[in-house]
């Protein structure tokens, strides 16, 4: 069943929240398993084409030659799921650009076209094996450079990048030249290269099912209006080893202002209190999907927790249910905390830039920049609604990422 209004899967009201819905959890602690049902060519239809293709070839025009803008094709995902197979993911795979992504934002863009051209991702939530048994997962805080949720942390990933078997006529008959699950898989682990510096002789071993990553779930991003795969495995480092190869990865020359890696690694214990410690009692923003990530993560670890003292599936599951239903009321109230904290702080910037521009409005009338002064003002008021995903959050009356991590150690 599809919703009419946003053509996606319907999800369950209680795996929905405020800024992502996750279509289906595992009913196992094996996860899910992804299957391809259909490689398809993008069609647009006759009627919006002229002016697609216009709104998409200026913002080209626009980007190009701006730090991090890279227009390469990328993999757009349709997941479905099957009553009778709940343990498969079924998704079908279209081509689709960085410019098309873009153009989601224009107004203009029918909603019939949106599911055709937005991007797809995937995330991986990296464990650690420690010296004395235990676990940790690591995530990174985002460079301030990133133009969405600067500065706060995030799971290891990004967009799904493709390539394309032929190109016709505006990309009409173009087919990805490679959207299976081993496809998906491998760009998860060039990610964790590019962004932790993990050694690729470890990463092969995943490649090559020698060692297996976890698939969670699939997250909807309300925000940036895509889907992400989730997905998790165990890395067989401890905390200091994978902060090593981090620091030689960055020292090496990998870090750059058009693809920024992550400003630092945080670490947090792979425990179900823990994530939902994280997820709802300490005043950090995360992400969309690295909610989405430890939400699944903790749930996953709750599951196999109870079929370990139990031995009992039905038992575990249940529990794990429970779980998650509980941390996801408390990340409900922690989000109002959040808002109400960035909402106030806009407020006080709100009256000082509205003094400033009829201050120079009535006083100074002919100087100043007038409407530099009622832009300011504008915008101020437009974001005092709420967090604002687009700003770091020491901007919005929060404490610094690092501070807050360092009070609750996790760093």
């Amino acid at each position: 069943m599809r919703n009419r209004e946003t053509n996606r899967p319907e999800v369950d009201s209680k795996t929905s929240s405020r800024w992502f819905d996750i279509l289906a959890f595992p009913k196992t602690p094996d996860g899910f398993r992804l299957n391809l049902t259909a490689n398809t060519p993008r069609h647009i239809a006759r009627r919006h084409r002229l002016q697609y293709t216009g709104i998409v070839e200026r913002l080209r025009t626009e980007k190009e030659g701006k730090p991090g803008y890279h227009d390469g094709t990328k993999v757009n995902i349709h997941p479905t799921f099957d009553p009778e197979k709940p343990g498969i993911i079924f998704y079908t795979a279209t081509p689709t650009t960085y410019s098309d992504f873009l153009a989601l934002s224009e107004r203009k863009i029918p909603k019939t076209l949106q599911e055709q051209i937005r991007l797809s991702g995937v995330q991986a939530l990296w464990l650690t094996t420690e010296p004395d048994g235990s676990q940790k997962a690591v995530f990174e805080i985002r460079s301030k450079y990133s133009g969405i949720y600067p500065g706060v942390p995030g799971t290891i990933g990004g967009s799904i990048d493709g390539k394309l078997d032929y190109v016709g006529s505006l990309g009409e008959s173009a087919r990805l030249a490679d959207a299976s699950p081993h496809h998906i898989v491998k760009h998860a682990l060039r990610e964790t290269y590019e962004e932790l510096g993990i050694p690729l002789t470890t990463l092969d071993e995943f490649q090559s099912g020698t060692k297996s990553l976890t698939v969670n779930g699939v997250v909807y991003d309300r925000k940036r209006r895509y889907f992400d795969i989730a997905l998790a495995g165990t890395l067989p480092y401890s905390k200091s080893e994978i902060q090593a190869f981090y620091e030689q990865h960055k020292a090496a020359g990998n870090d750059n202002i058009h693809d920024p890696m992550p400003t630092r690694l945080a670490f947090v214990e792979a425990t179900p209190t823990s994530f939902a410690d994280l997820l709802t009692k300490h005043l950090i923003p995360l992400t969309p999907v690295t909610q989405a990530s430890f939400l699944l993560a903790g749930y996953m670890l709750r599951m196999k927790e109870v079929l370990q003292e139990t031995g009992s599936q039905e038992e575990a599951l249940q529990q794990a249910i429970l779980w998650k239903n509980g941390v996801m009321a408390g990340m409900t109230q922690k989000d109002m905390i959040i808002d109400e904290r960035a909402r106030t702080d806009r407020k006080k910037i709100l009256r000082k830039r509205r003094s400033a521009f009829w201050t120079t409005l009535f006083r100074e009338p002919f100087k100043g920049d007038i409407n530099g002064k009622y832009q300011e003002w504008r915008e101020t008021r437009k974001r005092s609604r709420g967090y604002d995903t687009t700003l770091m959050p020491e901007e919005q009356g929060l404490q610094p990422v690092v501070e807050e991590l360092r009070e609750n150690k996790l760093h």
